[in-house]
């Protein structure tokens, strides 16, 4: 629970709610749903939740592998120029770094999938 200014919290509950974190629901107070007159709940349904961060987690891993592609392709441009030696070692250090990166998503994944 945190205590927030309500200029920071409406911004944030916004974007929440966009990326499908947290969901709205209308109570209206009469029958013709006067803005005014209604009051807006702020909920999160857990499964919906978990969902949206494994549908996030599979675009990281989705971008990860098209970036470890890319870096794979310049790899054999980089072994052409004249600092052949340096070039080769960056390439596989950002190579390595996101294969790295990769099986550290994929384990993130696998936990959330398990509990």
């Amino acid at each position: 629970m945190a205590v927030l200014p309500e200029n920071a919290t409406r911004p944030l509950l916004m974007r929440m709610l966009q990326a499908e974190y947290v969901m709205l629901a209308e109570v209206s107070r009469t029958n013709d749903h006067n803005p005014r007159s209604t009051t807006y709940l702020w909920y999160v349904d857990l499964p919906k939740a978990y969902r949206t961060v494994e549908r996030e987690l599979l675009k990281t891993l989705y971008n990860l592998q098209c970036r470890l592609q890319a870096e794979r392709k310049k790899e054999p441009l980089a072994l052409a120029d004249e600092s052949a030696e340096e070039a080769a070692s960056l390439a596989q250090r950002r190579v390595d770094y996101l294969t790295h990166m990769m099986l550290k998503v994929h384990e993130t994944l696998m936990l959330m999938r398990c509990f």
